[in-house]
């Protein structure tokens, strides 16, 4: 196994991180500057190149692809990252003797070829995770992979204090949703990238025996916990709505048992087609709403998107120099509405397009032409952007604007959302925005509705829309019993009983 780190452990001020050698291996913090510099990724460059060859240019043009330029996004999921995987780690000490006869039994167990699976400990969990909601294009991926970039993604321990430590420690793992949205799919591919980065043969022992499914679940939970997961980043998490049978409501059941019995956070990231399934049960809604949401909109027109215009624009790689004017602002808005992605490949395209015809150069009207010739197939996509038109819009889930009436729309049924007639229109958009708050916490929009304005009329017509969420959580909370036991029974009974009691488990062979 090659590309790790060997462990280097550094002092901690919180005194849950402290003599903790998961987390004192980890990187310092860094700031938010910090944060951002490393985030941003600009391919090289030399204005030099423009006298190379057209076929070297068009080469070099290429390396747009590489551009990042940070966003709204970008730091706010770097410190949910980070939170997530300390706060996963403090209840997953290697030095404690319950975690080291783990271990051991994990060893002895796969040694003598025993099924040491069964036994797993559960306790309430210190972090959970946070769930990405975006219209596809908009830099949900690569944002979660430059986060991740600034942490080893494996650390080699060998002894802490004098005492051994032979351990790998996976610091994180991301991995696409199974396409057919299944656990034995999500089961298969979480063992096919652990045994790429640590060199382990999970997955062939896995289909060496007959393994059925409920067995496979708790080797994934026992494997996750020996090698030190800190972070499960499970991407494209629309292929749940393809599942049938309860699949979906199965595996989001199972990601809220890894947070419960290991403490494991858990990231999901989807377009907005995955809504109806993630907001379907207030269970995975609350973890998955540990760290808070994030419903990723496209860049309006407006600041964020003349900065992000204005740091890719100098890679140009025309003979002649093309000024970046209002009109080409608004053109390439206009056509890619905001879409990070198909701005650069846009960009890049009109540079080759002006390149190969011998223009060495380009306007408004080649941008429209580059984008109908050469983005033909997103051209109907674009164009029900550029309408508006619901009907239109409907047709394509996965750039399906996430507006507050979407939003509430998937998270409510039908009933619910005939009482939105009945509720009194805000005196501003304090209400609104608390009970947006308050869904995005799991709680449904008439329940959320009526907290807020119990909460609005309490803390008077000044009261700002954070002030009026916390009050209505408050209230929330004060109502609400929180037994564990109701979601997932983890005290006193083995992994296997607990997935068996919550529907995760079958019979179905690997």
């Amino acid at each position: 196994m090659k590309g790790y780190e060997r462990a280097v452990y550094k002092e901690q001020t919180l005194i849950e991180f402290k003599r903790n050698p998961l987390i004192e291996s980890l990187p310092e913090l860094m700031d938010s500057g910090e944060i951002l510099t490393k985030l941003t990724k600009i391919p090289p460059y030399d204005k030099a190149q423009r006298l190379l060859s057209a076929r070297e240019r068009i080469q070099h043009a290429e390396r747009l692809r590489q551009f990042h330029q940070p966003g709204m996004y970008d730091l706010d999921i770097a410190y949910k990252v980070a939170r997530c995987i300390r706060w996963g780690y403090v209840n997953r000490n290697p030095r404690e003797a319950q975690y080291r006869r783990e271990l051991a039994e994990a060893y002895n167990g796969n040694r003598m070829g025993e099924d040491i699976y069964r036994y797993l400990t559960g306790y309430h969990p210190n972090t959970s995770g946070f769930t990405i909601v975006g219209v596809s294009g908009v830099g949900k991926s690569s944002t979660i992979e430059g986060v991740l970039s600034l942490y080893p993604q494996v650390i080699e321990h060998v002894s802490y204090e004098g005492e051994p430590l032979p351990l790998k420690q996976l610091v994180w793992m991301k991995i696409d949703c199974a396409c057919d949205g299944t656990l034995k799919g999500l089961c298969r591919d979480f063992f096919e990238e652990m045994d790429r980065i640590l060199g382990t043969n999970y997955l062939q022992a896995a289909r060496g025996r007959s393994n059925t499914l409920d067995t496979l679940l708790l080797m994934l939970v026992q494997a996750a916990r020996v090698h030190g997961l800190g972070l499960f980043v499970i991407d494209e998490i629309q292929c749940l709505s393809v599942s049938k049978s309860g699949g979906a409501e199965k595996m989001l059941n199972f990601f809220v048992t890894l947070v419960n019995k290991i403490g494991l956070p858990v990231v999901l990231i989807g377009t907005p087609k995955a809504l109806p399934v993630l907001q379907g049960d207030f269970r995975q809604a609350r973890r998955g709403s540990g760290q808070g949401d994030i419903l990723w909109e496209m860049m309006p027109d407006g600041e964020g998107w003349n900065v992000f215009l204005e740091a890719m624009w100098p890679y140009q790689y025309t003979r002649n120099e093309v000024p970046l004017t209002d009109e080409l602002r608004r053109t390439f808005y206009e056509e890619t509405h905001g879409l990070a992605f198909l701005a650069v490949i846009l960009y890049k395209l009109v540079q080759e397009d002006a390149i190969i015809l011998g223009k060495e150069t380009f306007g408004v009207l080649d941008v429209h032409r580059v984008a109908d010739e050469s983005l033909g197939l997103t051209k109907p996509m674009r164009d029900a952007l550029r309408t508006g038109k619901e009907l239109d819009l409907q047709k394509f889930t996965d750039i399906h604007p996430l507006h507050y009436r979407q939003f509430l729309d998937n998270y409510s049924i039908q009933a619910e959302k005939e009482t939105l007639r009945t509720v009194p229109d805000p005196k501003t958009g304090v209400f609104e925005k608390a009970v947006l708050t308050l869904m995005g916490l799991g709680i449904s929009y008439s329940e959320a509705s009526a907290l807020a304005l119990k909460a609005q009329e309490k803390l008077g017509d000044g009261a700002k829309a954070e002030q009026v969420a916390k009050q209505a959580y408050a209230s929330f909370l004060t109502s609400v019993k929180h037994d564990e036991k109701d979601e997932l029974d983890l005290r006193g009974c083995d992994g296997y009983e607990d997935l068996l009691k919550n529907g995760v488990i079958d019979t179905n062979d690997f």
